[in-house]
């Protein structure tokens, strides 16, 4: 079933972080790029890449020492839009440049907390 976004909230079985502490959930969620089910809240997938968590915005952006510029990824860590829900859990996901915009929308929306 494709998540759909728009009015009211977005429920998504199984979006929350992987890190077994309390299991964060509707926050925002970064996924390993390129695959994966694994989710990671912004302090599990700055602690991953040694970044400080402090250093994220309200939209997701931190600076990435590498490149010198402001991104939403977390070192391979990208922000997980989810796209396909079946048996209660999350089968896909959008790549960042193909993210519907409500789906953007959605994820900026959520907190970091």
């Amino acid at each position: 079933m494709e998540v759909v976004y728009g009015h009211g909230r977005v429920r998504v079985p199984g979006y929350e972080c992987s890190c077994g502490k309390g299991r964060r959930r509707r926050v925002k969620l970064w996924r390993m790029y390129g695959g994966g089910d694994e989710l990671k809240c912004a302090d599990c997938a700055c602690r991953h890449q040694r970044m400080d968590p402090r250093g994220i915005d309200g939209y997701g952006m931190i600076l990435d020492p590498s490149v010198k510029v402001r991104t939403t990824m977390i070192g391979p860590w990208t922000p997980a839009f989810p796209s396909e829900v079946a048996n209660g859990r999350i089968e896909d996901y959008w790549s960042r440049t193909s993210a519907p915009e409500a789906a953007i929308a959605w994820w900026q929306a959520l907190p970091l907390q």
